[in-house]
């Protein structure tokens, strides 16, 4: 059997939907898109990312898979570099041994078009993509989880990981009731504010676009990453489009100036199998002005607890960011989450010795969208 890689038009829309309802039908959630969709740069200066749609056909003309190629700026030491995303790879052979090597078949394809790739996702650091892009000596390293407690009470009654057992369940239904649970919470949080003087918190509010006014922070702040997305208004725009109504956007002024912002992600019941029925929020981009990393973290915490949500969760690269987050209470826990850079962009990381710390990832930069 025979794979080609061919884009993705009409013609094979019915195909498309065909190789979802296989998929549909093994209980696979997962869905490739049945539209033929392109994004062309129709700017130099504003330069939105484009996207390629690729699928797997075998040889008696079914679609087999998947897979959307994106293009992404990225800065490098303030070199602007064109480096491509692997975004939303399906392949039949989740189901199907057979068809084992359709994710082989998208990786060439991928490194054939773009010199420097990367993908970046949530569950596969361990399973059949993760092993794959092991396997080709890409370089995956795990970008850190943390949350933030806002309903000790909630948390503890709905925290899948915490109450697997029948004992376990005991007892964090007595440090919820007894409000033990609530106490340990708020006290770890005060301390590690106390002692870090990260109690700053500026005024945060929702926008509904992203102005020219954004340029300024993200220009700014670019500077203090060694790695990190071009994230001007037009692309955030194009990424977050605003009649997404699960996304929130906030910007924080801190003593009547601009100092940072924030894109969130409601992830409300989405998974009930770690997080229950709790209000789940997902931090899934910001920047901030240097040394304002603190008051953007303290701002975005007091903006989900008037929201009405129980835990907000991120996932970030960035050494500033993380020392932020733990100033402002939050916990670290296991992630899910990869970067994996092919062996052409992990060498290029390794000329300029640029580490995990020095970049500026989040879930936004991938899937996490």
């Amino acid at each position: 059997m025979s794979i080609i890689i061919k884009e993705f038009t009409e013609e094979w829309q019915d195909s498309v939907k065909a190789f979802n309802q296989r998929l549909f039908s093994r209980n696979i959630s997962f869905r490739f898109p049945e539209t033929p969709s392109f994004h062309k740069n129709l700017s130099e200066e504003k330069q939105y990312p484009p996207e390629e749609y690729y699928l797997a056909i075998d040889d008696s003309n079914t679609v087999r898979g998947g897979y959307i190629l994106q293009e992404h700026n990225f800065y490098i030491d303030g070199d602007l570099y064109n480096i491509g995303f692997i975004k939303l790879p399906l392949s039949e052979g989740i189901i199907n041994k057979t068809y084992n090597m359709v994710g082989l078949s998208f990786i060439k394809h991928a490194l054939k078009k773009r010199k420097f790739v990367y993908a970046l996702g949530m569950g596969w650091p361990y399973g059949p993509l993760g092993k794959l892009l092991y396997a080709l000596r890409w370089n995956i390293v795990i970008i850190p989880f943390y949350f933030y407690i806002i309903h000790p009470y909630v948390f503890l009654k709905n925290i899948c990981i915490l109450r697997k057992s029948y004992l376990k369940r005991i007892i964090c239904d007595i440090l919820a009731l007894s409000g033990i649970g609530w106490l340990a919470v708020k006290m770890y949080e005060y301390i590690r504010m106390a002692f870090a003087f990260s109690m700053k918190s500026g005024e945060a509010s929702k926008i509904e676009y992203f102005g020219d006014w954004i340029d300024s922070i993200s220009n700014e702040a670019k500077r203090n990453y060694r790695f990190s997305a071009l994230r001007d208004s037009t692309t955030l725009n194009y990424l977050y489009k605003t009649d997404n109504k699960e996304f929130l956007h906030i910007c924080v002024k801190y003593k009547e100036k601009l100092v940072g912002l924030a894109t969130l992600l409601d992830m409300s019941y989405a998974r009930k199998d770690y997080f229950g029925n709790m209000r789940v929020l997902c931090l899934i981009y910001c920047h901030s002005l240097p040394g304002k990393e603190s008051v953007l973290i303290n701002s975005i915490k007091k903006y989900s607890r008037i929201m009405g949500f129980d835990i907000l969760i991120t996932n970030c690269s960035y050494y500033i960011y993380q020392s932020a987050l733990r100033r402002q209470g939050f916990l670290s826990g296991p992630s899910n989450v990869a970067f994996a850079a092919s062996p052409e962009l992990a060498e290029l990381f390794k000329i300029k010795n640029i580490t995990l710390r020095d970049m500026h990832i989040m879930r936004g930069d991938g899937d996490g969208r």
